[in-house]
């Protein structure tokens, strides 16, 4: 049995712990960050091929390519370097299964197929808007997470397109045969129709199950790709809809004119002609209006928790304006709308029990336990623009919606229910003792022994632990375990217009939703000065943070800042 000598042995500040695959020009291992104690992916080059200079200058291109490009469909680059003849380079550590091993078992639904050639199209049209063609499109290079979210990754072949670098010089093939385009055959210039080509295999693989070419030669292959048209899917695909199909041979166009000009442009075809065709209307052909009896339902609401797979829709988001309206009582702001309540005295009652409670927190917040995990900060101490935290949250956006910032917060959304027992157990202690009566004293204790424990929890981070997300449309609220691990299946979110109060201070976060019929969030939470999942020093880089500033330009409320 043989064994690999770079098992246990540590290179730079990574602890080699497992080998999990090998290709022609590295080996990806798992890897013990030391000093930050995770586990993270590090590729390391072969030994034969970093006695070549110009490979080895391909491998760190490789590394400042990625380096600079952030997108949540982009796996990220931690680091890159090398120890004597060892180069490396460090990745985020995806926890699934690649598309390659995803398609082993079977090919896709359709429905799935167009969610995955979405994801991985606005990936594309990230890179190639920053100048970057990745040249190796493979099922391999896309890694999909629990919740169906996919990583584009390994840019080793990617050249910059307005780059002087002779690094690859002219006429020379790169790339992976069964998914190369016929100008990659040629050692012809390419651009980003040559990932469109390449994604339209892959997801001709995805539908059909086996890429549109396959022969025992690549010669053979080469041919095929340079003169054959692939073969017709319907023919094996008969439920398939005629238009997804031509959707399809159109991104395989042997002329780089007569593809999709954009992997969007692609991704977006095929979604309408799925969709045309499961609606019983051919694609293109527009929406009919629906019924006068069905009216459609708001596009801002409190919606259920997600499925526990988490992946981005088809349909695109309903679009809504940059700045959402509401209907405030006169004089008044819509941070400042008042609850109903049973009546006005309670309703007094409850608010002076919050101001009491607003008032502890400042002191309260600096003892909280915390664990500080820092992944990627902006250099200066500003916010985080890519971190574990954001890239977890990015599970919930709808397609195209950009998150602004994200926080780490401990509390509970049972917030009403707690300001209503604290009320309720005085209530019952004054009650009590006016009556004689034990029990509804006993009853006064109890309610308040159970916010006590509920809070002693809460502060220890056994149970309220929460990532709240910022977008221009809405405000998103992610469950978090004790560990600290994302609970999806939990999550909550809702749109400004819905959203009565949130009052966000250097200390705490007040956030109210009405979402009718009983249902809603109702969070108090404190704001941790070290937020985990990257997010850091919170306090520190806040207050002049665009979350401050989309708060207040919706019309809440900024305290202390």
């Amino acid at each position: 049995m043989s064994s690999d000598p770079l098992l246990s042995r540590t290179i730079g500040n990574y602890q080699i712990v497992d080998r999990l695959g090998k290709g022609g020009m590295a080996t990806v291992y798992r890897a013990r960050q030391v000093n930050m104690q995770r586990d993270v992916a590090i590729k390391i080059m072969s030994a034969d091929l970093a006695q070549d200079p110009q490979f080895v200058a391909r491998f760190e291109r490789e590394a400042q390519v990625i380096a600079h490009l952030e997108h949540p469909r982009i796996l990220p680059v931690h680091d890159f370097g090398h120890e004597g003849e060892l180069f490396y380079l460090v990745m985020r550590l995806i926890e699934g299964d690649t598309l390659y091993q995803r398609l082993l078992d079977d090919a896709l639904p359709v429905d799935v197929a167009a969610r995955f050639v979405t994801q991985i199209a606005e990936a594309l049209d990230y890179a190639h808007a920053e100048g970057v063609i990745h040249r190796d499109l493979k099922p391999n290079n896309i890694l999909i997470d629990a919740w169906d979210n996919l990583y584009l990754m390994d840019f080793g072949l990617a050249k910059m397109v307005a780059s002087s670098s002779n690094l690859t010089e002219t006429g020379a093939v790169l790339g992976t045969p069964a998914y190369m385009a016929p100008e990659q055959w040629r050692g012809a210039p390419v651009d980003a129709r040559t990932d469109v080509y390449a994604l339209g295999v892959i997801l001709y693989e995805m539908v059909a199950g086996e890429t549109p070419f396959e022969t025992d030669t690549p010669y053979s292959l080469m041919y095929k790709h340079l003169n054959d048209p692939p073969p017709p899917l319907r023919d094996r695909l008969p439920d398939l809809p005629e238009a997804a199909e031509r959707v399809i041979l159109k991104a395989l166009a042997k002329d780089m004119a007569g593809r999709y000009q954009s992997a969007g442009d692609l991704a977006r075809a095929f979604v309408s002609a799925v969709e045309g065709e499961e609606d019983g209307a051919p694609a293109g052909a527009p929406a009919e209006a629906p019924p006068a009896e069905e009216p459609v339902p708001p596009p801002e609401r409190i919606v259920p928790p997600p499925p526990s797979r988490m992946a981005a829709p088809s349909a695109p988001p309903i679009p809504v304006p940059d700045k959402l309206k509401r209907s405030p009582h006169a004089g008044e702001s819509p941070a400042k709308r008042e609850h109903p309540t049973p009546t006005s005295a309670w309703r007094q009652a409850i608010d002076a029990v919050e101001s009491v409670i607003e008032a502890g927190v400042e002191r309260v917040a600096e003892s909280v336990p915390v664990h500080v995990e820092r992944d990627v900060l902006v250099p200066g101490g500003g916010m985080p623009v890519a971190s574990r935290a954001h890239n977890q949250m990015h599970a919930l956006l709808e397609p195209g919606e950009q998150l602004v910032g994200v926080l780490d917060v401990r509390g509970t959304t049972d917030w009403q229910t707690w300001k209503n027992l604290l009320v309720g157990g005085l209530a019952l202690n004054i009650l009590g003792g006016i009556l004689s009566s034990g029990l509804l004293s006993t009853l006064g204790v109890v309610a308040w022994l159970y916010i006590l424990v509920q809070s002693i929890r809460t502060w220890k981070g056994h149970i309220g632990r929460y990532y709240l997300g910022f977008t221009p449309r809405r405000v998103l609220l992610l469950p978090r375990d004790a560990e600290g691990t994302p609970d999806l299946r939990r999550a909550q979110w809702a749109g400004w217009t819905v959203v009565d109060r949130l009052r966000l201070s250097d200390r705490y976060v007040l956030l109210d939703v009405s979402g009718g019929k009983g249902r809603g969030i109702h969070l108090g939470a404190l704001l941790l000065a070290e937020g985990e999942g990257g997010l850091g020093d919170q306090l520190n880089w806040l207050p002049d943070s665009p979350i401050t500033a989309l708060i207040d330009a919706q019309g809440f409320e900024i305290r202390n800042m």
